[in-house]
């Protein structure tokens, strides 16, 4: 989560970024399921995703590779907490409506 936050802070052209940004996603969303960490890799499979299917909305409004790394680190805090059961489900609809108006 901490090298993706220092990709978007970082000046590096907007293609790599969102390339090495979507390797860590990639990475993270297989090895999560592993170990025990699935909405963690649901958060990490929504941001590769979105990279895949509207990086030129993703390149207008960063806002949202913002919210998906947020969402990682909050799931990774969350993910074995029943008390927000609810939130957690919020969590993966809000991420899908922010990248449906680039579809």
């Amino acid at each position: 989560v901490a090298d993706m936050k220092a990709d978007l802070a970082s000046d590096a052209p907007f293609k790599e970024l969102l390339d090495d940004i979507f390797m860590r996603a990639h990475d993270l969303k297989w090895q999560a399921a592993t170990f025990g960490y699935n909405l963690v890799g649901e958060v990490g499979k929504s941001l590769c995703a979105a990279i895949r299917a509207v990086p030129d909305l993703l390149e207008k409004e960063q806002y949202i590779l913002q919210l998906h790394i947020n969402a990682i680190a909050w799931a990774l805090q969350h993910e074995h907490d029943d008390k927000v059961a609810a939130q957690k489900s919020e969590l993966i609809n809000s991420l899908h409506e922010s990248i449906k108006k680039g579809l």
